[in-house]
């Protein structure tokens, strides 16, 4: 699953998360083994993306329209969806 959480700077970053249970011997989940990988640095392929990442950095805990987001790297709605 890729979510947008808060790093260890406390800067809202894209990761990665896999979560696996951890059970006992005779089968009782006991806990949660979850691995997270920051993917800010994997995106460089999407560079052209880097300012709309940093408006929904900025901006997350207001509504975001893609619309607003696709006219940030001046794309229409289809073409910033595909992309």
């Amino acid at each position: 699953m890729t979510v947008l959480a808060p790093d260890p700077a406390a800067a809202i970053n894209c990761f990665l998360t896999t979560k696996i249970p951890l059970c006992a011997v005779d089968g009782e989940v006991v806990g949660l083994a979850c691995i997270g990988l920051m993917l800010t640095e994997k995106l460089s392929p999407y560079a052209d993306m880097n300012q709309v990442l940093e408006y929904v950095r900025t901006h997350y805990a207001k509504s975001i329209r893609i619309e607003d987001l696709a006219c940030l790297c001046n794309l229409s709605f289809s073409q910033f969806e595909r992309t």
